[in-house]
């Protein structure tokens, strides 16, 4: 391979002189204390090839084909501190095209006696060498001071991933990589093996279009399973906290609809696990799939790094036919939460597990299912939130008031008279829906507790039994109607005029033209 030659405005970017820093003053190594790249002006032997020189029988740092990244780490030791450092890249060659994140970059000075530290990301594009030139420059008043040193890289294939860079000290994995750990008396989970993201390298089985002899080798999830959780933490390695942003996910095919819910939803910060950590400080994120339709689909999540990368990884969701699956088929798009159990207080009947509601209690079985039925004699229902001991989600999950939807308002008023401001391992505030028999017969009513964060919803749904004496149904007549009574400060209107009257919700009651009745009977056939 013949030499690199660059260009004059490369080589004057590269290799031009400025003022002196502090005799002995910075060390550039490969390792925590180790001088060996850069010591004051001196370069490492192994470390020192320059643009446009020819590195054939010299001895030169080389990167091996299984090692994606190189770091190194840069401190000042005498004098007052290394001016606004910045890093520059070069390949020799179009083998790689390497990026670099550090812990350093954009800061107005690096201090004596504190550790810059710096990641090289290589991104092989094809097989082969090349020499790689790491330029870092410290910018004072008036004068800018640069060393630079070299290493070379092997590279075995394209490198796999979607990422540009990867983020030292960044791990992920699935609940197969975690572990219980007793915190007190609630129960956490802890990393063992991040099986997903392993300091910031996705793993082949994680990567889109990853394969071997031709076939794929992505991670799959079987049709039984509805939801995944990740859980994500910062290492010891980790140059300092890691701040992420929202995740997003993206199916390839429609025959399901993703989700992710979590505490890390709506992004965050990763605290830097250090030495007096017991236990990680790991965060949650989980990807539910909502099949729709029999198939298989690539499903991509993909997690914003501050301040302008991100980590990308992918599984295959293989999904069963409505008829094989029948009642259990999720058609709504719901999101989980893992641990998080609805029980009825009646019966003790498990109506929703990890936050996806069971088949029974799904809209579309509940008139039919015993277990989603209501009698007539009971006025009011209870149900507990709670989040199981052995769950892999958090200890509790903050909700909001609940919203109760009926089928039909003629037979039944319902309105909600306690509930819970989040679900914990030992519940103390039941949610309690009290019942209005109006008349004799049945409605469905399906019961909505919003998370917090805004990130979806539990979900379940009943089939409330009335037959009320004569005098109960009047009574119940008057108490729904107070009911309806009950102003908010809401008003809904189906046009802009701003002097027009509410004419969908005024002061937060529901006109009649926009109730369930109402539209019933404005919209049903003529049976005459």
């Amino acid at each position: 391979m013949s030499a690199w030659r660059p260009t004059l405005r490369q080589l004057l970017v590269l290799l031009a002189l400025a003022p002196q820093l502090a005799q002995g003053s910075l060390c550039i190594g490969s390792n925590k204390g180790r001088c060996n790249i850069v010591k004051d002006k001196e370069i490492g032997a192994v470390f020192g090839s320059q643009p446009g020189q020819s590195d054939e029988g010299k001895s030169i740092f080389t990167v091996g084909e299984e090692t994606p990244t190189f770091t190194f780490y840069v401190e000042e030791t005498s004098s007052g501190g290394l001016p606004k450092p910045s890093l520059d890249l070069l390949a020799a060659e179009p083998i790689a095209e390497p990026e670099v994140y550090s812990n350093f970059t954009g800061v107005e000075q690096l201090p004596k006696g504190t550790l810059g530290e710096a990641v090289v990301t290589f991104n092989c594009k094809q097989p082969g060498s090349t020499v790689v030139f790491i330029t870092l420059a410290f910018h004072g008043k008036g004068s800018t001071e640069q060393r630079q040193f070299a290493v070379k890289k092997f590279c075995a294939a394209t490198r796999a991933s979607q990422d540009e860079q990867e983020f030292v000290g960044l791990d992920i994995a699935t609940v197969d990589g975690m572990a219980h750990v007793t915190q007190g008396d609630v129960e956490v989970k802890t990393m063992l093996k991040p099986d997903v993201v392993m300091n910031g390298h996705v793993m082949d089985s994680f990567v889109l279009g990853a394969s071997e002899d031709g076939v794929s080798t992505l991670y799959q999830v079987g049709e039984e399973t509805l939801f995944t959780e990740f859980f994500l933490e910062a290492n010891k390695k980790a140059l300092s906290d890691i701040k992420f942003g929202e995740p997003s996910v993206l199916a390839e095919a429609s025959i399901c609809r993703p989700r992710l819910s979590g505490r890390g939803v709506n992004g965050g910060t990763l605290v830097r696990k250090n030495d007096k950590d017991a236990v990680a400080k790991a965060m949650d994120l989980t990807l539910t799939y909502n099949c729709r339709a029999k198939g298989t689909s690539p499903i991509t999540v993909r997690v914003p790094i501050e301040p302008d990368g991100a980590v990308t990884f992918s599984v295959a969701k293989t999904c069963r036919e409505d008829a094989e699956i029948g009642v259990t088929q999720a058609v709504a798009e719901y999101v989980s939460v893992p641990g998080l159990s609805v029980v009825r207080g009646d019966t003790g009947a498990e109506m929703i597990k990890d936050g996806l509601p069971l088949d029974a209690f799904l809209e579309a079985n509940a008139l039919t299912a015993p277990p989603a039925q209501v009698a007539p004699q009971q006025d009011r229902f209870e149900a507990k939130l709670v989040m199981r001991k052995s769950g892999d989600g958090v200890a509790t999950q903050a909700l909001e008031r609940p919203m109760v939807f009926l089928d039909d308002e003629l037979v039944l008023a319902a309105t909600v008279e306690r509930f819970p401001l989040q679900a914990t391992q030992q519940p103390t505030q039941p949610l309690v829906i009290k019942f209005l028999c109006k008349a004799t017969g049945s409605s469905r009513v399906i019961v909505r507790v919003p998370l917090s964060p805004a990130v979806g919803e539990l979900t379940f749904a009943l089939n409330k039994i009335c037959d009320p004496t004569k005098e109960e149904a009047q009574r119940n007549q008057e108490a729904a109607k107070q009911l309806q009574q009950k102003s908010l400060p809401v008003d809904i209107k189906s046009h802009p005029d701003a002097d027009a009257p509410a004419d969908v919700v005024d002061a937060g009651r529901v006109l009649p033209i926009y109730s369930v009745p109402g539209l019933y009977k404005k919209y049903s056939p003529d049976m005459t």
